[in-house]
């Protein structure tokens, strides 16, 4: 409890914080994923530069003078006089039910297939999705098998949800299926459950490689 001074400050109890150790009462997630990195918080790299303005590749932050502000403005207020009431109230967990039905009749017309909005669940940006995935399927001390190097974001979170990482080496042409392979046997071998290989197959984030048709089918097959 705080000890008020007469000046009204909390010194008894910042003085009790100062003698405790926060990592004491931390959870084993919070231990496991750390504090991460500046790109982690969506700030930018502090780069050792004396460039006013560099061009910073190390997260995916938007380059302004790129963004259309303008049409972002234009349609917020355009939403906020014709769907006042449900742009103002807490939408569901799967999403807003207008926009998962305009993507299902679009992928439906694309595919050429049957799909309905409960085939769809939107999420704020892949990370969300993700953790989603992770929160659904991981149980402590599953392997998840990922790419070395792979998107850190996605990584923390399969860490937060107390995941062992197997990395596996990625060139020009993608994930080392061979390296996939002898990882799943591996952690078949010492009774680990694998839930999932995470790969990014289309313009890998940090690589930049695409992963090509025969390795896709191969790593299909395993």
């Amino acid at each position: 409890m705080a000890e008020h001074n007469g000046d009204g400050s909390a010194s008894g109890m910042t003085q009790k914080w100062a003698d405790s150790d926060i990592r004491d009462v931390l959870s084993e997630s919070a231990k496991n994923i750390g504090a991460g990195s500046p790109t982690d918080a969506g700030r930018r790299w502090r780069l050792p530069t004396e460039r006013e303005d560099p061009i910073v590749l190390a997260g995916g932050i938007p380059d302004m003078p790129t963004v259309p502000v303008a049409d972002f403005q234009e349609s917020i207020l355009a939403v906020l006089a014709e769907e006042t009431e449900d742009a103002m109230n807490y939408g569901g967990w799967l999403g807003f039910e207008g926009l998962r039905e305009s993507v299902a009749k679009r992928q439906s017309e694309i595919e050429g297939i049957d799909v309905t909005p409960d085939h769809f669940i939107m999420h704020n940006g892949s990370s969300g999705a993700l953790d989603n995935v992770c929160k659904a399927f991981i149980n402590p001390g599953d392997v998840v098998i990922v790419e070395r190097p792979s998107f850190s974001g996605t990584v923390r979170s399969m860490q937060g949800y107390m995941a062992e990482i197997v990395e596996v080496d990625i060139d020009k042409d993608g994930i080392s299926v061979d390296d996939v392979r002898q990882a799943l046997a591996e952690a078949t071998a010492a009774g680990k459950t694998v839930k999932f290989v995470y790969t990014i197959a289309d313009y890998h984030n940090p690589t930049g490689a695409t992963m090509n048709l025969e390795r896709r089918k191969a790593l299909l097959e395993l």
